[in-house]
């Protein structure tokens, strides 16, 4: 008798409902060819042949007291006795499934299905073997595993034939009782060193193992306070403290919401949102102001009570109603400048607009101790123009004038003041002393010895573009104003002050080699093209020292700050030749070659005390400089190099971990470099705060900071690291690489699996035979002779396939090959791909030429214009930019031109062939039909030319059947009927020809109609 399973469950289910309903039964013996319960499709059937014995309350599997019912059922398959034994109880039903004996007490089980549908398989002694438990989602192997909530836990004396084979059946590895793998001929790591690890070498395997990127994962990661705001999302982040260690932090973002630790900022989709959020010392948000208005923040100050300002400006129609922070003001037109006050629990004091219906920005702000605030930035004004700045009006000079204006703690305007002419003027920074005056650097644009108002004090331009720097008193009176510079470009950028309210001033001078400038009253003589100065002014406005940093070439100062000692810290960048010398305030440094970081100490006389160069022969950039309350001076910026290669960050040697390396470089006072992080972004600024630094920037890849994780490309970040736990690790230079058989990896962190299988490129990989990845961060997968050559290429499967371009992509198929940098290629046979971001998928004998071109199918397609297509059929050439040809030997060579069908072409530019042997040559063209050669001029519009035309040739004599020129006129090949007439408009004619044989010509003028009869 055979019996199929899902005859047979479909037996127990049958079995299974009777037991329940009757407490015992007679045995049933059913004699000869029996069906049972057989489904509308005959499926679920049990044919019996012989006995059936079915017997319940058997006497050998017993009853429970709460009326528990026993089903057995015996049935012969192949001459062996099968069982089925049903427990039935009133809750639950429980199936086992035993065979070998009639005696249910000697039969041996092979399956149990319990009430809780718990699973059991049993082995030929009828022991557990699995043990399946869906109330715990677990699976269970007595003596070998268990699996639970995702873990899997072996036994340790299961292990101890666990290995792995080769082909010949010979052990490889294997694991061992004390849970240690053993690689019974050694394991070959890289070639350089060459070593063979055995099970006494663990100690090297860790070495290795850290080389290729591996490390150990800290029990307790340093905590790193990170605000990751997502790619493009927020920007313009500023940060400031106050006097109790509190963080703000202030900006933009666009967008539903933007998250900043557990906190999420509420935005609005339709506008971008402006925020400030005050956060603890130790990260948590202690309350957060958004306000929704297009614009932009600027920057926030503390002062010494706590309060917070806020600057930056929105657009808005003049007149309208503008809620900033929870105060509502009103906007005076286009772009307004904006300054809030808070205090120190979030709630909004007062807020202000600055400016006209024009364009008016706030850009800095600083506080002084008494709580006053001191704004300035730009309005776009005509000259005569009066303008209202917080209350207090002031007249525009011209249509760019710079200004600077204070307020006290109440938001009373004490005065404002207008810096410029009639040209383009700018303030660039602004700077306080311990007087309350507050002193201006800029820039002003003016022609040589025309006067120029600076706070009411007059200064003669020396022309082109002129620094400036002036003095204004607590009350507003200016106290003295400074040009600085000649008749090219000049500009000053930065304004700082030291304890005897002394100002200091950087920017940078174009000048010809030798050409002496005139600074504050000093004289210094031009290295030539753009050099960086520092200069130094008394209180009372005399110069006294002023120095040139640079050479030949170009050169800019980027930070400038002071030390509690009144010692001048300058960081900044020069382009130099390699080994070639640079004179910075006196001392001589050698450039590294290309663009080179510098760090400059100065005492308060002017004397040079040390300078460092960072960077190496390529460019390198420094963006900003920060000193923090113990004297260290930490310097940011990025550097492109080749990972691996030796960068010298101011005598501190660190080798480059990424393409590019964001790095922070802290120095003592000394000049002696204490340590150099890198990080894979670019660090745009960094803030000294209580015991930690803040990194501002954007993210070049993804990366871990302690317990932080900043994730993708061009994620913008603001991460604060305590400066007391190094949290940076710098990766450590790789290994030579890793090969498993009969490979080799010699490029840094490479790895070779399979016969013949190479990786020389760094961070490459190749697996499988004859694989071999060449290019930098190149990948060859599977396949046969797979070749990865390109930088980040990808080679995978198929036979021969060839990813050579940078970023490449070879897929499957037969001797394809992607040659073109970003180009892809997919299946096939013979296809290459070798335009910069051209694909050729699929078909044979394909070639992609054109950048960014494309072949999807087809056979002998050729596609040699830029952004041009081929799809499907054969011999297909697109010679035309941006052309697309489908069918079966069609020529596609006037651009933007399309060609569909059988041997047809186009020649005219945005043409368009459409059917059997159509060839067409003018410009603007669209043929259709069968065998029909429209002419014209293939690039110019010609009125007399064909704009549309209908062929409808049946031999080699080609013909249009009808065509309309491109100065609309219409022409028939062949007969033309118009049975419901033709509409002449007033003063139009019909010119008539030949009639056909058989019309009247009195029939065809009845049948015309002038318009408007």
């Amino acid at each position: 008798m055979k019996t199929p399973l899902s005859c047979l469950c479909a037996a127990l289910a049958l079995l299974a409902t009777a037991s329940v309903t009757v407490t015992r039964a007679d045995p049933v013996a059913l004699t000869g060819d029996h069906v049972i319960n057989p489904g509308p499709d005959d499926t679920g059937s049990l044919t019996v042949s012989g006995e059936l014995h079915i017997e319940s309350n058997h006497a050998d599997l017993g009853t429970t007291g709460d009326g528990q019912v026993a089903l057995l059922l015996t049935y012969q398959e192949n001459d062996a006795t099968r069982q089925v034994v049903v427990y039935a109880a009133r809750s639950a039903v429980e199936y086992l499934w035993k065979e070998g004996s009639t005696d249910a007490a000697t039969a041996s089980p092979k399956m149990t299905l319990g009430a809780d549908n718990t699973l059991t398989l049993h082995d030929a002694t009828g022991a557990s073997t699995i043990t399946l438990t869906p109330a715990t989602g677990e699976i269970s192997a007595p003596g070998g595993f268990r699996l639970s909530d995702g873990t899997l836990i072996a036994n340790q004396s299961s292990l101890r034939s666990t290995a792995l084979y080769n082909a010949a059946g010979q052990i490889v590895a294997q694991v061992g009782e004390d849970g240690r793998v053993i690689f019974s001929n050694g394991l070959a790591v890289g070639q350089n060193p060459a070593a063979t690890l055995t099970e006494s070498s663990t100690a090297y395997l860790n070495t290795v193992l850290q080389n290729l990127g591996f490390q150990e994962n800290p029990v307790d990661p340093t905590p790193v306070d990170g605000i990751v705001v997502g790619s493009s999302n927020a920007q313009g982040l500023s940060v400031a403290y106050d006097t109790e260690g509190n963080q703000y932090v202030a900006g933009i973002f666009s967008g539903s919401s933007l998250d900043i630790g557990n906190t999420t900022i509420a935005g609005d989709t339709s506008i971008t949102t402006q925020f400030i959020v005050k956060r603890s010392p130790s990260g948590a948000i202690l309350w957060s102001k958004v306000w929704h208005v297009s614009g932009f923040l600027s920057g926030v100050t503390v002062d010494a009570s706590g309060n917070v300002y806020v600057i930056g400006y929105f657009s808005a129609t003049a007149g309208q109603s503008v809620n900033l922070a929870g105060v509502t003001v009103t906007a005076a037109g286009n772009f307004d400048g904006y300054l809030i006050k808070l205090n120190s629990t979030g709630v909004a004091q007062w807020a202000k607009v600055l400016g006209h219906p024009g364009v008016d920005r706030a850009e800095r702000i600083v506080s002084d101790a008494s709580g006053n605030v001191y704004v300035s930035g730009y309005l776009n004004a005509t000259a005569g123009q009066t303008i209202n700045l917080a209350g207090i009006s002031v007249t525009a000079r011209g249509s760019h004038d710079g200004y600077i204006l204070k307020l006290n703690h109440t938001g009373t305007c004490q005065w404002a003041k207008i810096l410029g002419h009639t040209g383009t003027d700018y303030v660039s920074s602004i700077a306080l002393d311990a007087s309350g005056s507050v002193y201006v650097a800029g820039y002003i644009n003016a022609t040589a010895n025309q006067t120029v108002q600076l706070a009411g004090i007059s200064v003669t331009a020396q022309g082109g573009q002129d620094g400036y720097i002036v003095k204004i008193d607590s009350a507003g009176v200016g106290q003295w104003a400074k040009i600085l510079g000649h008749t090219g470009s000049d500009r000053a950028e930065t304004v700082v002050s030291d304890t005897s309210g002394n100002v200091y001033v950087s920017g940078y001078i174009n000048c010809t080699a030798g050409q002496t400038v005139n600074l504050a009253g000093i004289t210094v003589t031009a290295e030539g093209g753009q050099d960086g100065y520092i200069l130094k002014i008394s209180n009372a406005g005399i110069g006294q020292w002023a120095k040139v940093l640079g050479h030949a070439n170009a050169d800019s100062v980027k930070s400038l700050a002071v030390d509690a000692s009144d010692n001048i810290y300058v960081a900044g960048q020069f382009s130099r030749t390699a080994s070639q010398t640079v004179n910075l305030a006196g001392i001589t440094v050698t450039a590294g070659g290309g663009q080179d970081g510098y760090v400059l100490k100065l005492n308060s006389a002017g004397a040079g005390q040390w300078a460092k160069v960072l960077g190496h022969i390529n460019s390198d950039y420094l963006y900003d400089m920060a000193l923090d309350a113990s004297g260290y001076i930490y310097i940011a910026g990025k550097i492109p190099a080749i990972e691996g290669q030796l960068l010298n960050m101011a005598g501190t040697s660190v080798i480059a971990a990424y393409s590019t390396n964001g790095y922070i470089l802290k120095l003592d006072a000394a000049g002696t470099g204490q340590w150099v992080k890198l990080i894979p972004a670019e660090i745009s600024k960094i803030t000294s705060g209580p015991g930690a630094l803040v990194l501002n920037g954007y993210s070049c890849q993804s990366f871990i900071l302690g317990d932080t994780a900043v994730a993708g490309n061009e994620s913008r970040f603001l991460i604060t690291l305590p400066t007391d736990q190094v949290a940076i690790e710098n990766p450590r230079p790789a290994a030579s690489g890793l090969t498993w058989g009969n490979a080799a990896a010699t490029g840094i962190s490479a790895i070779a699996l399979g016969d013949n299988a190479f990786s020389t490129g760094q961070h490459a990989v190749s697996f499988g035979q004859k694989a071999v990845a060449t290019g930098d961060g190149a990948v060859a997968l599977g396949g046969n002779n797979s070749n990865a050559s390109g930088n980040n290429s990808l080679a995978a499967g198929g036979y021969r396939s060839t990813a050579s371009g940078s970023g490449s992509v070879a897929l499957g198929g037969e001797y394809s090959y992607a040659t073109g940098d970003y180009s892809i290629t997919g299946g096939g046979r013979n296809v290459a791909a070798s335009g910069e971001g051209s694909a050729s998928l699929g078909g044979d004998m394909n070639h992609a030429i054109g950048d960014f071109s494309f072949i999807g199918g087809g056979r002998w397609a050729t596609v040699t214009g830029r952004g041009a297509v081929s799809l499907g059929g054969e011999g297909n050439e697109v010679f035309g930019d941006y052309s697309l040809a489908s069918g079966f030997n069609n020529y596609a060579h006037g651009y933007t031109s399309m060609v569909f069908g059988f041997q047809s072409s186009t020649n005219g530019d945005y043409t368009t062939s459409f059917g059997y042997q159509v060839h067409s040559q003018a410009a603007y063209l669209f043929a259709v039909g069968r065998r029909n050669v429209p002419q014209g001029n293939t690039s110019e519009w010609i009125p007399t030319d064909d704009l549309f035309v209908i062929g409808n040739s049946s031999n080699w004599e080609y013909s249009n059947a009808m065509t309309v020129h491109k100065n609309a006129n219409i022409r028939a090949g062949g007969t033309f009927e118009a049975k419901r007439g033709i509409r002449i408009p007033p003063g139009g004619d019909i010119p008539m020809g030949a009639f056909t044989e058989g019309n009247d010509p009195r029939t065809l003028n009845a049948g015309l109609r002038y318009e408007n009869e």
